[in-house]
């Protein structure tokens, strides 16, 4: 009985010894994020006292040795790592922040307007090219003015299904500069015809005329270069032969703005007023009464830019401060007050006197200056 009792009492010491848990050697085993365990053998010795009764006179004692083997996994809790999402930032191209180049070559066009759905050109001396916007190739489609006099500085509109051209000067064999009062149209399947050539607004050139509300409205503009003298009046014309006083400006005379059909209303965006370059916007949803928008818009002072729509949005590129600080520069808003940079690096670099136009789901940029020389190049918008 003594014998058993030994026993027991040795083999609950060594097991209770045993089931304590024994932290791992290595702390890296537990936090390396693989899952660890250890099995643990314990191996005891037992030496029971054998006491022989059955001979008064002898005691002898009796070891004997018992191997108890208790075998035990310890499983300890892993630490996981916890990954941290790393975010790739894109930066997505803005429509108009990168150009790429059609053509060279070609042929200097200072007036581009969308006509039966392309982008046609109108030269100095009033020959009109279609652009063909996969190869960049020019095709005449109509023939000069009457006279064969260069012109510049006129205005090109779309109206009721014609390319009409306002006003502009030529110079004669002598330079000597005359500036004019005519009006042409023509449908693209013939010649130029001659509306008039005295209209109602008198001689001007770097004036604007666009197509707005049913009528053609021309506003602002240069009467004569020598002396300096301005047009402060605003007219219209449903049929290009008689043109109707509409107002006086009511901002300050000035050539060399420009203006858009933008959100239902007339945009006049800039110009110089010859002793200064002005950066006011303004806009009017009947042509007779006018909304300052902006004194100082964020585009700077500025004239022989180009303004126009391109999804939902209102566009100004280029143009100049004078003839020796020439923009190269990309804008755009959604209300006239607020302006975007979208790029004040576009491939085609610095471009004043040039025009624009949107086809193809594109912006295009034609021909212009930068600043030493006149420029053929045909550009347009990627995105």
């Amino acid at each position: 009985m003594k014998k058993s009792i030994v026993v027991i009492i040795i083999m609950i010491i060594f097991i209770s010894a045993c089931s304590k848990k024994r932290i791992p050697s290595d702390p890296e085993q537990v936090n390396s994020g693989i899952p660890y365990s250890e099995s643990v053998t314990v191996i005891s010795t037992v030496t029971p006292l054998v006491v022989n009764t059955s001979a008064p006179t002898l005691e002898s004692t009796e070891t004997c040795t018992y191997t108890v083997t208790n075998t035990m996994t310890l499983d300890y809790p892993t630490n996981t790592p916890t990954e941290i999402p790393t975010s790739t930032q894109t930066n997505t191209p803005q429509t108009g922040e990168h150009w790429v180049c059609l053509s060279t070559s070609g042929y200097f066009i200072p007036c581009t307007v969308i006509f039966n759905n392309s982008i046609h050109g109108v030269g100095h001396y009033g020959e009109v090219k279609e652009l063909d916007t996969t190869t960049g190739i020019w095709t005449s489609k109509v023939g000069g003015f009457s006279g064969g006099l260069q012109r510049s500085y006129h205005a090109t509109t779309v109206y009721n299904g014609k390319i009409y051209s306002t006003g502009g000067y030529y110079t004669d064999s002598a330079s000597n500069m005359y500036y004019t009062a005519e009006v042409y149209s023509t449908d693209v399947t013939g010649t130029w015809t001659s509306l008039t050539k005295s209209a109602e607004f008198g001689k001007l050139a770097n004036h604007t005329c666009v197509e707005f509300n049913g009528k053609m409205w021309l506003i602002g503009g240069r009467v004569h270069y020598y002396p300096a003298e301005l047009n402060q009046k605003i007219y219209s014309s449903i049929d290009g032969i008689v043109w109707s006083f509409e107002a006086d400006l009511p901002f300050s005379r000035r050539y060399g703005h420009t203006c858009t059909v933008f959100d239902n209303k007339m945009w006049i965006i800039g110009g110089s007023k010859y002793s200064s370059i002005v950066d006011d916007v303004w806009n009017s949803s009947d042509g007779v009464t006018w909304n300052q928008v902006t004194g100082t818009a964020g585009i700077g002072k500025r004239f022989y830019h180009t303004s126009f729509e391109f999804k939902n949005k209102l566009w100004v590129i280029g143009g100049q401060v004078s003839d020796y600080n020439i923009y190269h520069d990309v804008w755009n808003t959604t209300d006239g007050l607020n302006w975007n940079l979208v790029t004040d690096t576009p491939e085609f670099g610095n471009r004043t006197l040039h025009s624009t136009a949107v086809a193809d789901d594109k912006i295009w940029v034609i021909s212009g200056f930068n600043g030493s020389a006149a420029l053929n190049a045909i550009w347009y918008s990627n995105p």
